[in-house]
């Protein structure tokens, strides 16, 4: 725990400790308590006591120390240790060592180090080292920072403006801000072309001398070159339609070429197939035989090639000693993502099928699936494209060209024109109505087509889909008119310190609901109202069929009030108990649950932190919907936390090391309940927190008993203890969860509309059934021990209050 922290931290710590005396026979700490205290032993002798034994099990001296899981985590002692002979002892506890921890220069450093996105694939070593390098730099607004850098930035706080240097004049070209860098362009290549001016409120910098930089270069040349080459390739506009997922897949395939000093890199009329950024050394341009321009590093040429097997517009050839280039093959772009072509084309597909209004209720999966079976339809000028009248069944969006609409009764009159972009037929989706309308090719047009038959046999009936929404929304309308004095309560499903959990039904309608009553003075004394209010917060932003649905919030002067959907089905906890282990299809189905569940709030920023079997519940069709969200916190783009939560089986090592954590901490819970789902129990369990603990951070991974070479490969790749090489944390994130071939049986798209049949459906024989819960037996004593009181913060995110 210590080895890691600098000197000077160390030093911090240990000036924090308070030493104090032990009476003879004093107990220090006692098995099973909550422990805050870490000790150092300055004098005396202490034994440690197990429960079950009369005899001591180990008897220890100065130097010895204990207690140490106290400064990581407030869980119960392993032992009771007596004084045996009087002494003292050093200590310090808790939240003053994370304190010191989180608050020290060095640690606020490397954490911001961190959340730069060129340093994501640092080990934590290499930041501290990296840290440890480098020179703060402030500078005014309006102050020329460099025009020849001889250092590597990276801007810390405000922001700078690249100048472009051509002749005597400069010419602005973007504004650096915050986390971005500047500098290693022109320490790699040897040219400068920019001048870097402090922006408007000056600019707080960190610089990386040359000589740190080289020696700093083993690490960070790859991301420095990841960041080109995905930096260039979004800059192309041909490109444009490409994502940031699947450009991030490709830089990978860049390989390394150089070239002697007048040497042909490309050769006009030829057919091109590479792409080529310039690393270093100058090349020519030449059209005809005529120079026309001169190309330094960090240019780019050759993007065409990408597309079209076109013949070369120009030589290209080089024009200095070691011209270095990064190509990148057409073949090796079409392997990774299929031609270019097709990927323009799916994105224009996309982004149409995105603004037909009866479309709307689809999902991004759906309309990717749907996008996979649009068909192209050539039309020639005058050509009738659909008839008024007629029965029809196909829906057509216009790729390109331009069509004319008239009517029977004048088909001379031009009623409107349609240009690329634009749809028709659409209802030929719901039903077999008759055309309105006759539509006609005005020239050259090509059409995506979808057909019904298509539709329904990928997506379902598009009037079911429309329906179920439609249902969903009036739903949701007559649940938010629910009144708490509308309730009354029909069984308790669970109970804790918290307060309780009941199942109530609506006295008018008779529809259930689940009622999560907490103890407002308990929030108060356990200092938890930011927890309950973030936990409001996320679940008001999410909607997914794979998380709990809010139904809306209540308060009184006693209690602040959840009320949300019952989910009758149980514990995934308390199934897994009765079955002692879970087949692999029956854990692969509900790991797939708990992954898109997952994914629903990574894409809005959110992070879970309490992946366990008991935060999921089972709904009456079997399917797996995550609980409880108090640990739920909402991060920005490349931010860390560094927060102490979660559950000891299944907390990250980087929660444990307080290094920092994000969604990563996510993927690492699911690795173990999958685990435990396969197994029966977890693979770093042990008798106590602390050994637990020990084994996260250092422990072997051990598979006994039958398992696949798949489930084995995901699990391992998910309990990978570098977060940043983590499965799901890499450059196309989850995708590369969907396509393990632990799931290659998955049809993600069914299983987000939930039309997969589960592999077990709990027996609920109505809506106020609650046989698959435990009886609760202290729900008296959370009744009593409520007295009313006033919060302010509780009181402002909680609703209607009565």
């Amino acid at each position: 725990m210590f080895k890691a922290l600098e000197a000077a931290l160390q030093q911090d710590i240990v000036n924090a400790m308070e030493l104090f005396n032990v009476d003879n026979d004093a107990t220090v700490i006692t098995q099973g308590e909550k422990g805050d205290y870490f000790y150092v032993i300055n004098s005396g002798k202490y034994d440690v006591f197990i429960r079950g034994k009369d005899e001591a099990v180990a008897s220890l001296e100065y130097p010895s120390l204990f207690g140490e899981l106290a400064l990581m985590y407030s869980s119960p002692r392993a032992a009771t240790i007596k004084a045996a002979e009087g002494g003292s002892l050093w200590r310090v506890d808790r939240t003053t060592f994370r304190g010191l921890l989180l608050s020290s220069a060095a640690a606020r450093l490397v954490r911001f180090l961190r959340s730069v996105p060129v340093l994501q694939k640092y080990s934590e070593h290499a930041l501290t080292q990296m840290a440890q390098s480098l020179e703060y730099r402030a500078f005014k607004e309006g102050t020329t920072i460099t025009d020849n850098p001889t250092r590597f930035f990276i801007i810390r706080d405000g922001q700078v403006n690249c100048m472009k240097k051509e002749g005597g004049t400069t010419e602005s070209i973007k504004v650096l801000k915050a986390k971005s860098f500047f500098g290693d362009r022109e320490l790699l290549s040897g040219q400068s072309d920019d001048k870097y001016v402090a922006g408007k409120g000056g600019c707080k910098l960190l610089a990386l001398s040359q000589k740190n930089f080289d020696l700093q270069l083993g690490t960070l040349q790859e991301p420095l070159q990841d960041h080109l080459k995905y930096h260039t390739l979004r800059d192309i506009p041909l490109l444009a339609d490409v994502s940031a997922d699947q450009l991030s897949e490709v830089v990978d395939s860049f390989v390394y070429e150089t070239f002697a000093p007048n040497e042909y890199i490309i050769k006009q009329g030829n057919v091109g197939t590479k792409f080529y950024i310039m690393q270093k050394g100058k090349v020519k341009v030449h059209v005809n035989g005529k120079e026309v321009a001169t190309l330094g590093a960090y240019t780019f040429f050759g993007e065409r090639s990408l597309l079209h097997d076109d013949l070369t517009a120009a030589d290209i050839v080089a024009a200095s000693e070691d011209v270095t280039c990064l190509a990148l093959e057409r073949d090796a772009f079409n392997v990774l993502l299929g031609p270019l072509k097709d990927i323009i084309d799916k994105q224009n597909k996309l982004r149409m099928l995105r603004t037909v209004p009866i479309l709307k209720t689809l999902s991004d999966m759906e309309l990717d699936a749907l996008s996979e079976v649009m068909a192209v339809v050539q039309y020639e000028n005058k050509d009738v494209i659909i008839k008024q009248g007629t029965q029809g069944n196909v829906f057509f969006l216009i790729k390109s060209g331009e069509v004319i609409v008239t009517k029977e009764d004048d088909p001379e009159k031009e009623l409107i024109r349609l240009s690329k972009g634009s749809f028709f037929g659409e209802k030929a989706l719901l039903e077999d109505e008759p055309r309105a309308a006759t539509i006609s090719a005005a020239g050259s047009v090509q059409c995506f087509t979808i057909d019904r038959t298509d539709f329904t046999k990928h997506l379902g009936s598009l009037k079911d889909i429309m329906n179920v929404h439609a249902q969903k929304m009036q739903r949701q309308k007559n649940e938010k008119a629910v009144t708490f004095q509308d309730l009354e309560e029909v069984a308790v499903l669970g109970s804790g310190a918290f307060g309780l959990v009941t199942l109530v039904k609506n006295k008018k309608t008779g529809t259930t609901f689940a009622l999560k009553a907490i103890n407002k003075r308990y929030v108060q004394k356990t200092r938890t109202q930011p927890q309950l209010k973030r936990e409001v917060l996320v679940l008001g932003e999410v909607d997914s069929p794979f998380l709990m649905h809010l139904i809306k919030t209540f308060r009184d002067k006693r209690r602040v009030y959840f009320l949300i959907e019952p989910l009758l089905g149980g514990e995934l906890f308390s199934h897994l108990a009765d079955a002692n282990t879970f087949t692999e299809d029956r854990s692969r189905f509900y790991a797939a649950c708990v992954i898109l569940g997952l994914n629903h709030l990574h894409s809005k920023g959110i992070i879970y932190r309490d992946l366990k079997l008991e935060n999921l519940l089972l709904d009456k069709k079997g399917y797996v919907k995550i609980v409880d969200f108090g640990f739920a916190k909402k991060l920005k783009k490349n931010e860390w936390t560094y927060t102490l939560c979660g559950t000891p089986d299944y907390l990250a090592p980087e929660i444990l090391k307080g290094t920092g954590h994000n969604r990563g901490a996510d993927y690492w819970s699911l690795g173990v309940l999958i685990y435990e789902m396969i197994f029966g129990y977890t693979p770093f369990g042990a008798d106590d927190d602390s050994e637990i603990c020990r084994n996260i951070l250092s422990g072997s991974l051990g598979f006994d008993g039958k398992i696949s070479k798949d489930a084995k490969d995901l699990i391992r790749k998910l309990l990978n203890r570098d977060c940043r090489a983590r499965l799901g944390m890499g450059k196309t994130g989850v995708k590369a969860m969907l396509k393990h071939p632990w799931f290659a049986t998955m049809d993600w798209v069914k299983l987000e509309k939930q039309l997969i049949k589960p592999p077990f459906v709990p027996e609920i024989e109505d809506d106020l059934d609650v046989s698959n819960f435990d009886e609760v037996d202290e729900e008296s004593m959370h009744r009593a021990d409520c007295s009313p009181c006033d919060d302010k913060i509780l009181d402002a995110v909680f609703g209607e209050g009565f």
